[in-house]
């Protein structure tokens, strides 16, 4: 007996699942039929990414019965397809397993279903999927991660931002673009076309450079850079009426030192600045430059190991500012 097309999304549905009882539930769905081909890639990311014995020789048993040799011989390469161990793989590289695990099994495998598989059940996969769907598929893809105003798209493992991003419906609507924790390396001249852009949250990637094109979003009023690898101060942002700003100063311990511009206190609408360094160096032109800020209300600094003198020294230049760490500003918020 073979399986109907609504009993074969069925079990898609349920292997995607990331409650077991629903991995059981698919296999009992499966006995005493013939297994179907059009699960095969989702048989083969159950069987890879178990940690089930019981469910990974379910899974295998059912692969021998509908799989060629080749790729029956492929679950037992060490070629990893999650992030699940001490020693993860970045999304890179596992790109690049799908990649194998496709050529290998000369196509047998799907890669982008089992690119979706990994990302509804595990959360990774996202580079190759990326590589591989359309302009078109892209664009649909991205649009998913719109709620209202706010677009969401963080801790993905991705390298860059492709253009389908600022191409989804509806772009001129939102107002908040959320890509922290990945790995981007620049920001595009995309970004000018959420127009209406009220807050950016880059922080925790790989960012070198912005383009001068965040120059042109004339509602943006917080921006978040922190933990980035800038070797240079973005001068770009300083046509944003900004209000709220965090940023690394220092781009890394290898890197010379990033200093704010002179030009740096012309943001009159500065109200609240949060810097964090890498190392031990001083604050450099930080005394210099906040010190011509007389409109900040808050200054949060992070790592930093200046000492109490040089800390009252920048409150006596911004009297009417609360100068303060991170950390006393944790404890602040939780009284």
């Amino acid at each position: 007996m073979d399986f109907s097309t609504e009993e074969i999304k069925n079990i898609y549905s349920l292997f995607l699942s990331t409650d077991d009882t629903n991995t059981a539930l698919a296999f009992e769905i499966m006995k005493g039929k013939n297994a179907s081909k059009e699960l095969l890639t989702e048989l083969f990311a159950v069987c890879k990414l178990t940690t089930d014995e019981h469910f990974r020789a379910q899974a295998r048993k059912e692969i021998e019965a509908i799989a060629s040799q080749q790729t029956i011989t492929l679950l037992d390469s060490k070629k990893k397809l999650s992030r699940s161990s001490t020693f993860d793989p970045n999304e890179k590289t596992i790109a690049k397993n799908i990649a194998y695990y496709v050529s290998a099994s000369q196509d047998e495998l799907d890669g982008i279903k089992l690119a979706k598989a990994l990302i509804e059940k595990y959360g990774h996969g996202y580079e190759y999927l990326i590589n591989h769907l359309n302009s078109a598929q892209l664009i649909t893809f991205f649009a998913q991660f719109q709620e209202g105003n706010k677009w969401v798209f963080r801790k993905k493992g991705i390298g860059k931002i492709p253009k389908e991003v600022f191409l989804i419906p509806n772009a001129e609507q939102i107002e908040e673009f959320d890509m922290s924790g990945n790995k981007i390396a620049t920001l595009p001249t995309g970004i000018a076309k959420f127009k209406h852009l009220r807050r950016i949250n880059l922080s925790g990637n790989n960012l070198k450079s912005i383009n001068k094109s965040i120059g042109k979003l004339k509602a943006l009023t917080e921006l978040d850079l922190s933990h980035n690898n800038f070797k240079e101060f973005p001068d770009a942002i300083l046509q944003c009426p900004l209000i709220v700003f965090k940023g690394s100063h220092m781009a890394s311990y290898f890197s010379r030192v990033f200093q704010l511009p002179a030009e740096f206190p012309q943001i009159a609408t500065l109200r609240e600045l949060h810097l964090h360094r890498s190392n031990t160096h001083s604050m450099d032109n930080i005394h210099d430059i906040i010190g011509q800020s007389k409109h900040l209300k808050l200054v949060v600094l992070s790592a930093y190991h200046e000492t109490p003198e040089q800390i009252n020294m920048l409150k006596k230049l911004l009297p009417d500012c609360t100068i303060t760490t991170d950390k006393l500003l944790s404890q602040l918020n939780k009284n």
